[in-house]
């Protein structure tokens, strides 16, 4: 029986996401380069790089984190309509 693993697998999807939305939090607008330089970085335009580097790992990663939760709940969602599984298999 199929519907048994789904479960397993959606759950366990819902918790890694939430875990990657966690650590890198939910998907926000845009980071502005506001913070003061620091000493390490140099310029003003290795900070701007910096921040810009930050923004699309954010961002990636926050999208990873909120499309495993999307397929965790899916998953679970398919487990628990039996009707749903008589298609699928």
């Amino acid at each position: 029986m199929i519907g048994p693993w789904l479960n397993t697998v959606g759950l366990m999807l819902g918790m890694i996401g939430v875990a990657v939305i966690f650590c890198y939090g939910p998907p926000q607008p845009n980071f502005e380069p506001h913070a003061p330089i620091a000493q390490e970085l140099g310029t003003a335009s290795d900070h701007i790089d910096a921040v810009r580097r930050r923004t699309k790992q954010h961002r990636f990663w926050s999208s990873i984190g909120l499309i495993l939760i999307f397929f965790g709940f899916l998953f679970q969602l398919i487990a628990t309509w039996p009707n749903l599984l008589k298609f699928a298999g």
